[in-house]
């Protein structure tokens, strides 16, 4: 009944901070006046969806697109 262990980062940024690969993009909302994308990562369980502000995900920029025109 375990969760298999989470993939490592896909890769590190110009900051050295690590990124994950966004598999879709479920949700959206405002929160304090700022738009927040629910991400299921790639790989990674369920429980480990995150809301993520827009900026952080410039690298989905495509899945965005997909999820705002549906």
């Amino acid at each position: 009944g375990r969760d298999p262990p989470c993939p490592p980062p896909v890769i590190q940024d110009r900051n050295h901070e690590d990124e994950w690969e966004v598999d879709a993009i479920l949700d959206k909302r405002i929160r304090r006046r700022k738009i927040e994308y629910l991400v299921n990562w790639k790989g990674w369980p369920e429980s480990e969806r995150s809301w993520e502000p827009v900026e952080h995900l410039l690298n989905a920029r495509d899945l965005i697109y997909e999820f705002e025109t549906r």
